[in-house]
């Protein structure tokens, strides 16, 4: 299963929840709709005990499922960081799955799925409910933040918007789903979410102004360069280790721009080919308005650039200020 939450129906309560994730953000969301499908109208101080499965034992475990709910009409038991629980008491937990209480509803939080060959994880997928929510890459995240969206905060996020947040936050999906929340708030009742509202509570990051220092190396606006560059390095003390990269990633998707609009495909096929979701237009200018030459000179000196930082002989703002300076000198 991908890295979606999931909603179920009262009627479709099971005996038995697996919810498996390297993310924390991603369990905790699933096992909230656990929650609140289960203990739905009940007193949850009542009807819910959580265990640490490292500290725990089978036969209190057991006690909790065979004990009748108070105030509610189920009994939710948690057991987190279960792998080691499972391992101890696997045989256990098969007995009891054979023939489950029907006023409990056991959950199971692991950050690996159980293995699918085990007799354990088939009878969870056959009377109960397995999630396995594996962080999304690359073409399937725009898919799963707008689930996220729908499901958590009840929000439409149109394919190219979620294709701006992967691009400008990158694929992290704890990230990605950090700045989901922020931008849910952000639109207050509006039901969608637009490329606009990314721009505008996103956008304010290094990969934003790494392609406006390379539209201003463009316009061959040193000054301007300069003064982006100084803003990255003094906001944001890990920029030094990635600001190279940046800019080599937008000098490199110029130049694959500059040449799928050689061959006379339109702007759209070639924002597409690229993967430019937000400011197309502005893209499409610096495209324009740069040579071939001159994007091939401007990788060329940033190499040399990483080349100088690599070895020592130089530190990450004065080998960017050089890269500025000698493109300023060849006119780029």
């Amino acid at each position: 299963m991908s890295a979606k939450i999931s909603k179920s129906t009262g009627a479709s309560i099971k005996p038995v929840y697996a919810i498996a994730g390297e993310t924390g953000r991603l369990r905790d969301a699933q096992l909230a709709q656990v929650r609140e499908q289960v203990l739905a109208g009940a007193d949850w101080a009542m009807c819910r005990r959580r265990f640490d499965g490292p500290q725990s034992n089978i036969a209190e475990v057991l006690d909790e499922l065979r004990t009748l709910p108070f105030l509610g009409s189920r009994r939710l038991v948690e057991i987190h960081e279960a792998e080691e629980f499972v391992s101890k008491y696997r045989q256990t937990l098969e007995e009891y799955l054979a023939s489950p209480s029907n006023t409990a509803v056991l959950v199971l939080v692991l950050e690996k799925p159980l293995p699918g060959n085990q007799r354990l994880a088939k009878l969870i997928n056959k009377i109960g409910q397995c999630y396995n929510l594996s962080p999304a890459k690359g073409q399937d995240i725009p898919y799963s933040l707008a689930r996220m969206a729908k499901d958590r905060y009840s929000k439409t996020l149109q394919p190219d918007t979620a294709r701006a947040m992967q691009e400008l936050v990158g694929e992290s999906l704890s990230r990605l789903t950090e700045e989901l929340e922020k931008l849910s708030l952000y639109v207050g009742d509006r039901p969608t979410i637009t490329v606009e509202d990314v721009e505008d509570l996103v956008g304010e990051n290094r990969q934003l102004s790494a392609f406006e220092m390379i539209d201003a190396l463009i316009k061959q606006d040193t000054g301007q360069a300069m003064a982006l560059l100084e803003r990255v390095l003094s906001q944001d003390r890990s920029a030094e280790y990635t600001i190279i990269g940046l800019l080599a990633w937008h000098i490199r998707r110029l130049r694959k721009a500059k040449v799928l609009v050689d061959q006379g495909l339109s702007e759209e096929q070639v924002c597409r080919q690229v993967k430019v979701w937000y400011r197309k237009r502005e893209f499409m200018q610096l495209v324009r308005q740069s040579t071939a030459e001159s994007l091939r000179l401007a990788c060329k000196k940033l190499t040399q650039a990483d080349r100088a930082i690599k070895t020592g002989m130089s530190n990450v703002r004065n080998a960017v200020e050089k890269f500025i300076w000698s493109l300023a000198v060849q006119n780029v």
